[in-house]
């Protein structure tokens, strides 16, 4: 789980050159008796890595990051393994879709 908050976390680039860790959100959480473990974290985007990278728009090394980005990511351990969600674009857009992120979590079972 650890690694894969830290590989979300790490898409972000902060405008004070900290590391984004320093400024994300981790918060746990017990849903319908589900452990869930959230992050909320904003900044320069900088997109996917990993094998699911080759199939971003943003695969190209030199695409520039995009400042005013925000995601919103959960991780649900379930009985038979975990579940991930994420939410990631410009902060405006995902600040306004935060409500229904959060409905969704709670209707997790």
């Amino acid at each position: 789980m650890d690694a894969n908050l830290d590989r979300w976390i790490g898409q972000f680039l902060q405008a004070d050159g900290k590391p984004s860790k320093s400024a994300a959100k981790i918060a746990k959480q017990t849903i319908h008796g589900l452990q869930v473990t959230t992050v909320d974290v904003s900044g320069a985007y900088t997109g996917m890595g990993g094998p699911m990278g080759a199939f971003s728009s943003r695969a190209k090394a030199d695409a520039p990051a995009m400042p005013g980005y925000r995601m919103l990511a959960a991780i649900a351990e379930g009985p038979e393994g975990s579940v991930f969600f994420k939410c990631a674009g410009p902060a405006k857009t995902v600040a306004a879709n935060r409500p229904a992120f959060d409905k969704m979590l709670a209707s997790l079972q």
